[in-house]
């Protein structure tokens, strides 16, 4: 026999007949006991609902009212539902309120009646503390600067956050004497890890080389970069090698980026793998150094016009603008016929010495590489220039 429900019922309201007892869910009648016999709720295409004891059935309107679906509590521990789709597929005619997950943007989005307004963003962000750094923002992102030695320490880091960094190790130092190489610019390392909350990340900044000096101490290489932490693969930006020496024993080096030869040790030097490039050679013909690799240019060698360039530093905008840094540093000139000192590479790069004129350090915190010596015994110009320190920069989303 037909089932004769309450006309009006609110949600949750519940109802007994033939010893069986009926619950209204907001959309129709279902019963609470697990009989057999139970049927599931069913609509038809006038809004009705049917219902049924499992012996007979029979259709009747429901009315659901808007306090019965909106002013209800929500006891579930799934998942209620929201639209998403990108901008382009936001809908054309909104009603107030409504809200979506742009998943162009990944925001959660609401009209207000006239736009669509951004209300949280829905990606993982991090909490963090740090020593030894600058602060900077850029927009929604934090950007950590060190140039000395620091930590940086997360706090909060849900699955799926990430850091960007950029790793740069010291430059290499320009060789000392008569006619020498540039320094190498300092390894080159960016990318991403996913950060570990509560692991204390320590930072190693490296120091530019010593330039070399006439028949004296030998130009060094630039120091490692490093950052560090338990669990993690630790990233190592190796330092810039050293240009070549007027004395044929003192080679330039492998580092980063190589250093360049000198007139008496031409062959430039070799860079390390996916951190920079290799040195030029120098030339006793022309009485000149080759540049220092830089870190994304080989060093060029010594020619008819002097001393070889320093190569190319790089460009990133990991602190929010285009930055160049790891240029190679220029080789040094030793000759009335070809007097022209190499110039440092961009991103920081020393010059390389002209004849009877002393080199400039390569600018610090950038990693490049310092200038090669021009000069002879007694005379200015015979020092190499000292290479740049590096420096580390992290980035990441904080809101």
């Amino acid at each position: 026999m037909a089932i004769s429900f309450p006309s009006s019922p609110t949600l949750n309201q519940t109802y007994v007949n033939n010893s069986i007892t009926w619950t209204y869910n907001g959309k129709g009648w279902t019963k609470s006991s697990t009989a057999a016999s139970a049927l599931p709720t069913q609509t038809n295409n006038s809004g009705k609902y049917l219902t049924t004891d499992g012996t007979a059935a029979s259709w009747g309107t429901v009315s659901v009212t808007a306090a019965a679906v909106s002013d209800q509590a929500n006891t579930s521990t799934g998942y209620f539902d929201l639209p998403a789709g990108t901008t382009a597929q936001r809908p054309v005619s909104a009603t107030t309120g409504a809200m979506r997950l742009n998943t162009e943007t990944n925001y959660l989005e609401m009209y207000s009646g006239t736009a669509w307004v951004q209300l949280q963003y829905a990606g993982a962000m991090i909490t963090a503390s740090y020593t030894g750094a600058t602060l900077t923002t850029d927009g929604n992102f934090r950007v950590l600067t060190y140039t000395g030695s620091g930590t940086f320490t997360p706090s909060i880091a849900p699955l799926g956050t990430t850091v960007e960094y950029l790793v740069i190790a010291g430059g290499g130092a320009g060789g000392g004497g008569w006619a020498c190489g540039g320094g190498g610019a300092g390894g080159y390392l960016t990318g991403s890890f996913t950060p570990t909350a509560s692991t204390a990340y320590t930072i190693t900044i490296g120091a530019g080389g010593t330039g070399g000096t006439w028949n004296g101490s030998a130009a060094t290489n630039g120091s490692d970069t490093t950052v560090t932490g338990t669990g993690f693969t630790t990233l190592t930006a190796v330092g810039g090698g050293r240009g070549g020496s007027n004395d044929p024993t003192v080679a330039p080096n492998v580092g980063g980026s190589g250093g360049g030869g000198s007139g008496n040790s031409a062959t430039g030097a070799a860079a390390t793998a996916g951190q920079g490039f290799a040195g030029g050679n120098g030339s006793s013909t022309y009485a000149a150094g080759g540049g220092g690799g830089g870190s994304s240019a080989l060093g060029t060698a010594a020619s008819t016009t002097g001393g070889g360039n320093g190569g190319a530093g790089t460009a990133s905008t990991i602190s929010g603008t285009a930055v160049t840094r790891a240029g190679g540093g220029g080789g040094g000139a030793h000759s009335g016929s070809y007097p022209t000192g190499g110039t440092g590479g961009t991103g920081g790069g020393a010059n390389g010495g002209n004849y009877g004129t002393q080199t400039v350090a390569a600018t610090i915190n950038t990693g490049s590489g310092g200038g090669g010596g021009s000069g002879r015994s007694g005379i200015d110009g015979a020092t190499g220039s000292n290479g740049g320190s590096g420096v580390v920069i992290l980035r990441y989303r904080f809101q």
